[in-house]
């Protein structure tokens, strides 16, 4: 597990990695803990060495809410991935996958 909140500066959202190296898996967990107000059009900030250890590229990336059980998306990630908005006390667990079209820089 890896936490992002230094390269995050809001404090009533918390941001996690995690990989798993025998499966590949990447999760990026992101929580709002604010009680009441809705947290919107975040974007969490991914350092490159964030990105190294995630073992993406800058580019484009699969993800998918498994919580929510929506269906995968292929986003930009350009050190910064567009989540949204977080509604208040609610988690993401974030499924990322490096996108087979890559974008070279």
């Amino acid at each position: 597990m890896r936490p992002l909140n230094r390269d995050n500066s809001d404090q009533r959202l918390s941001h996690y990695a995690r990989r798993d190296p025998d499966s590949s898996q990447i999760f990026l967990i992101v929580t709002n803990l604010h009680g009441a107000n809705m947290m919107k059009d975040i974007r969490v900030n991914l350092s490159t060495e964030s990105l190294s250890w995630q073992g993406l590229k800058n580019g484009k990336a699969k993800v998918t809410n498994r919580l929510s059980g929506s269906k995968t998306q292929e986003t930009s990630i350009s050190n910064a991935l567009p989540i949204g908005d977080v509604p208040p006390m609610t988690s993401l667990y974030l499924d990322m996958s490096q996108s087979s079209e890559v974008v070279e820089k």
